[in-house]
């Protein structure tokens, strides 16, 4: 019987192992096509770094929460446990941040990394560690996070960064970043056809949820038999 349960729980390790790779091999892909236009970022949004945290210096006007470089991971953001920081009335539409503003990290452990901030705490600033890319003209955010992450790791993004030990996506750089800008219905369904694909994705994650407490539950058998037989 113990055999049987160890052949069990190695089933439920091959599926886990299986869902694993999934998530971490899987990035999108935007299938560039040659006839659309290769845009400087620069010319389609306003690019603006965030208020530097300076606490001695910085004690007067309002606390307001605010996203750092570890707020922000690939397509998502996370606003657990935020820090907060005094910002004055003349610094608030300036580091202010709205639905469908891309924040991107722009130094760190991981400069380029990015995501959409959805708007569901309001008045959420940034810090200065994060780019916020606001668009001027009618273009899907998701698509920059997107290509983002497709480009991550290869030598179209690192060609960006400068400093030799801690890496930097400044600004200039940044601006001068040129991205593919179809027309905005194929824009809308590339962004639908990667959401698809992003939660079938995250079905994996839940498959390994499942197949870990399937462990749990055949380990727990074993212990049983164990208890029983003394």
């Amino acid at each position: 019987m113990q055999k049987e349960i160890v052949a069990e729980i190695e089933g439920y390790q091959k599926v886990i192992d299986g869902a694993r790779a999934v998530i971490d091999n899987y990035r999108p892909h935007i299938p560039i096509h040659p006839d659309w236009p290769m845009v400087e970022l620069g010319e389609l949004a306003d690019i603006q770094l965030g208020k530097m945290l300076d606490r001695k210096k910085h004690t007067k006007g309002r606390l307001f929460p605010y996203l750092r470089n570890l707020s922000v991971r690939w397509g998502k953001i996370d606003t657990h446990n935020l820090p907060q920081m005094h910002f004055q009335e003349s610094e608030l539409d300036r580091f202010d941040l709205k639905a469908g503003d891309v924040v991107v990290c722009e130094g760190g452990s991981y400069p380029g990394r990015a995501a959409v901030w959805d708007g569901h705490i309001p008045n959420m600033k940034y810090q200065k560690a994060l780019h916020r890319v606001r668009f001027k003209i009618p273009f899907e955010p998701y698509l920059l996070v997107a290509y983002l992450r497709m480009i991550d790791g290869t030598s179209t993004l690192e060609s960006l960064f400068s400093g030799s030990t801690i890496k930097h996506l400044t600004r200039v750089s940044f601006s001068k970043m040129r991205i593919p800008h179809p027309p905005m219905a194929t824009q809308q369904a590339i962004v639908a056809d990667i959401e698809a694909e992003q939660s079938l994705v995250a079905a994996n994650r839940e498959l390994i949820e499942r197949m870990e407490k399937k462990i749990q539950a055949a380990i727990a058998r074993v212990w049983g038999e164990e208890k029983g037989d003394d």
